[in-house]
């Protein structure tokens, strides 16, 4: 029974993962489309660069805090 939860919680985690995984895709994405349409605006060409690897970073620290809490209870 105890791994069938464990199962549970895990599937459930891994979800919710990957929702925030598909989030920052889309804004990447986002913000790809708006540095071409609005080419030479300083501000997009700064996000554009530093975005992906912030999201990077933030499904990182996401998936690893998330991980951990899970496998706590």
């Amino acid at each position: 029974m105890e791994k069938i939860e464990k199962d549970a919680r895990d599937a459930k985690a891994e979800k919710k993962i990957i929702m925030f995984a598909w989030v920052a895709i889309a804004a990447g994405t986002a913000m790809f489309i708006l540095g071409k349409v609005f080419k030479g605006n300083p501000l997009l060409d700064f996000l554009n660069g530093a975005l992906p690897w912030v999201f990077l970073g933030l499904m990182f620290l996401f998936a690893v805090l998330y991980l951990n809490k899970e496998e706590k209870k």
